[in-house]
């Protein structure tokens, strides 16, 4: 699926953060690309290893690792990067769908579990580098308390719904519908409602309105209906299930309310139902 980044706005959210913190925050897309850093906020530490042609290498490397990992497991974390420093990764997400990644860092972890003189000495050692720079650069960093880093999280965190309220990560129109419509029919028998659409997909109610009324000239509800219907009437025509049966499985689970939306439906109902052997469909 593809999206589109409010790039200005997102910019603000985590450049506010940064104003805060003193930490960059770098939006990365669903893709494990990056989409917006901080201008000016890279660390003497980080520059010395991002001009390097190897490690630099190795720091998008780990940044793409780190986005794997975040969507295998769909939710914050805190590690130690490439390079002996620390970082956060946040995933944009909503109903377990991942729009993008937030990764705040790098930054010095006080209580020394991610990263210390240790981690430091032993990256500038792998990458022949001078430890006496790296040992300086590392000490301008920031430092923070596992209870600090916590609260970035946290706050980064609810940074995220705002992303989502505010639609500041939404999927393009063009492929959206179709997007939608493959979902509708491969979930026909799930509880397809408004709100669990929008939820799925990372839309507001009225952005679903346009984009049916727009490609379908119909509504969301009467799209789903009818494609309920249809299916349906394939199915007391091929199919041995009663009627019972094939209502469930197109996703009504009031076996009235079917009888009564096949009526409206359809006029002739007789040469669907009358093979069927089932005194509730008279």
């Amino acid at each position: 699926m593809s999206f589109i980044y409010e790039i200005d706005k997102l910019r603000d959210i985590i450049e506010q953060f940064y104003k805060l913190t003193g930490i960059p925050v770098t939006v990365y897309d669903s893709d494990f690309k990056n989409v917006i850093g901080i201008s000016g906020a890279l660390t003497s530490y980080c520059s010395v290893i991002w001009n390097n042609e190897m490690t630099g290498n190795k720091c998008r490397e780990s940044d793409i690792d780190a986005c794997r990992q975040c969507a295998a497991k769909k939710t914050s974390f805190t590690y130690t990067c490439h390079a002996g420093l620390t970082e956060t990764i946040i995933p944009i997400s909503f109903n377990d769908t991942i729009f993008g990644y937030l990764i705040f860092g790098q930054y010095a972890d006080s209580e020394k579990k991610y990263s210390s003189l240790k981690t430091v000495i032993d990256a500038s050692q792998k990458y022949n580098l001078s430890v006496d720079e790296m040992i300086t650069n590392y000490n301008k960093l920031v430092k923070l308390s596992h209870l600090q880093i916590e609260g970035a999280t946290k706050l980064l965190e609810i940074c995220t719904l705002k992303i989502y309220m505010d639609q500041l990560i939404r999927s393009e129109s063009s492929n959206l519908f179709i997007d939608l419509v493959d979902y509708i029919h491969n979930n026909i028998t799930e509880n397809l409602t408004v709100n669990s659409i929008c939820n799925h997909f990372f839309i507001s109610k009225n952005r679903l309105y346009k984009i049916f009324h727009e490609n379908s000239k119909t509504t969301f509800t009467s799209y789903v209906i009818n494609l309920r219907i249809e299916i349906s009437k394939k199915l007391l025509k091929d199919s041995e299930k009663t009627i019972e049966e094939i209502a469930e499985e197109v996703g009504f689970k009031d076996y009235n309310y079917f009888i009564q939306t096949f009526r409206k439906k359809e006029k002739d109902t007789k040469k669907h139902f009358w093979s069927k052997n089932n005194t509730n469909s008279r």
